[in-house]
């Protein structure tokens, strides 16, 4: 069975990371690789794969674009490696999003 997120975003393996449908936008995908995250991990000098996960922010379908814009919203898309981080599984680095009073 294959995943559908709703939206026509495809993830790749080699190079780790997403195509676009025509109807999508989003930026150049960014790379964590496993020493931006270290500090983050219960061992820090562990292994694992060398890119950790892709992320992209702001991403959406074209005709929503303008709607998503006007009431502040972005979403964003991860695909992770496979493999373990030493001990733990393999995820995204710990971070906080900051909440915005308008």
């Amino acid at each position: 069975m294959k995943f559908n997120p709703g939206i026509d975003i495809e993830t790749i393996v080699n190079p780790l990371g997403f195509k676009y449908g025509v109807d999508i936008f989003g930026p150049t995908v960014e790379n964590r690789h496993l020493n931006d995250i270290r500090k983050s991990l219960l061992d820090p000098n562990c292994e694992g794969p060398e890119i950790v996960y892709a992320i992209a922010m702001d991403v959406g379908k074209k005709e929503h674009l303008e709607l998503l814009k006007n009431m502040h919203l972005l979403f964003g898309v991860v695909t992770y490696a496979a493999g373990k981080l030493g001990k733990e599984p393999v995820r995204s680095q710990a971070h906080i999003h900051k909440i915005y009073h308008l």
